[in-house]
């Protein structure tokens, strides 16, 4: 009898991980939360050891352990088969979870555990039904009123944001020269990590940072040296309103995806109101329809959806769009190493014309 080749397909299985995903997400969030991977930092723990500083059950930590360890983070080292003498140790991903390691998911990991953060996504088939925000289903305050006035969760996406800027400006340094600049703007700047790398990289440069005052208070801390040579100023505004004039380059960095299109026209105007002729304007931002490496533009959008009334991910055709309305031409769109697109824009002609 002729034997047949059966087909198997992956597919499945591979639905059957992706759907796993809430699984493994709570299991990093927790092990964060007990600061397991700080414990580890220095070397080697059991797990009697970790359960006694932590106040956790032995067992079902090992068990939690164990189940990371499958994941690559952490390693169970060989040895003790009795489950509280198991030792655990740092592998080069489960130490990006440490709260000190430079570029660290640390923070991440805690903003993902807020309850808020999970009950959000409950209400994903309301957006996708109504195409409005989720997020006054969880809270009664405005999303980012009820940030404000929660400062330890405020501090933890202060942090994260700092984290990730960390690990994304080095792609953007690489990716585009600063060079031909004297006076570089970035609006909505955060601690700063951008900033002090173009400071420190273009020793001829000037910056100033934008934003909010409770967020300045940092930065100004954070860049203290340059604000001393004179070369940076932090200016407390509005990126709606009125900014800085007459720089040579304006930067919105993950700024507009978490607004409407009508504060997206608002943050525009103001930098086609500040710009001088020959201005450059770089929307920096995570493209659907460009970024091949990874998903996260797209699921970032479905955040987006759910948080913030109007807020989206939007296409290279879209920024597009919301600039030429204002007066901005896209000169180039320019890929990174990291998921981030740079949007090159420029004064066009015409409304060089009107100046």
């Amino acid at each position: 009898m002729e034997e047949r080749e059966q087909h198997i397909s992956a597919a499945p299985w591979d639905i059957f991980e992706l759907l796993c995903g809430m699984w493994k997400t709570r299991a990093i969030a927790t092990a964060v939360e007990f600061g397991i991977p700080d414990l580890v930092a220095e070397g080697p723990r059991t797990v009697s050891e970790l359960a006694t500083i932590t106040g956790t059950h032995a067992l079902s930590l090992y068990r939690l352990l164990r189940a990371l360890a499958s994941l690559g983070i952490f390693e169970e080292v060989p040895g003790e088969d009795v489950a509280e003498a198991k030792k655990f140790t740092h592998t080069e991903m489960s130490r990006y979870l440490c709260s000190g390691q430079k570029g660290t998911m640390y923070f991440m990991a805690r903003a993902v555990a807020f309850p808020q953060s999970w009950k959000l996504w409950d209400y994903l088939s309301h957006s996708v039904r109504t195409g409005g925000s989720a997020w006054q289903l969880v809270e009664e305050e405005e999303l980012w009123q009820y940030i404000y006035n929660n400062p330890e969760k405020y501090a933890v996406l202060e942090q994260f944001f700092s984290s990730l800027a960390s690990l994304l400006t080095p792609a953007l340094m690489q990716a585009y020269d600063f060079s031909h600049a004297q006076l570089v703007v970035d609006l909505g700047c955060g601690h700063g990590v951008l900033l002090s790398s173009l400071l420190q990289t273009y020793p001829h440069l000037k910056g100033i940072g934008v934003d909010r005052p409770d967020v300045l208070t940092t930065t100004s801390c954070m860049l203290a040296s340059n604000i001393k040579e004179g070369r940076l100023q932090c200016i407390a505004a509005d990126v709606r309103q009125e900014i800085p004039a007459d720089a040579d380059i304006y930067i919105l960095q993950q700024v507009l995806h978490d607004m409407s299109n009508d504060d997206c026209i608002a943050v525009l105007k103001s930098c086609r109101q500040a710009c001088k002729p020959e201005s450059k304007l770089l929307i920096i931002e995570c493209l659907p329809d460009t970024c091949a490496a990874s998903s996260y533009g797209a699921f970032m959008d479905l955040q987006a959806l759910l948080a913030v009334e109007g807020a989206g991910v939007r296409t290279v055709a879209e920024y597009s769009a919301l600039a030429e309305a204002v007066g901005f031409s896209l000169v180039q769109t320019i890929p990174t190493a990291s998921f981030l697109m740079i949007l090159e824009m420029t004064v066009c002609q015409a409304a060089r014309q009107q100046d």
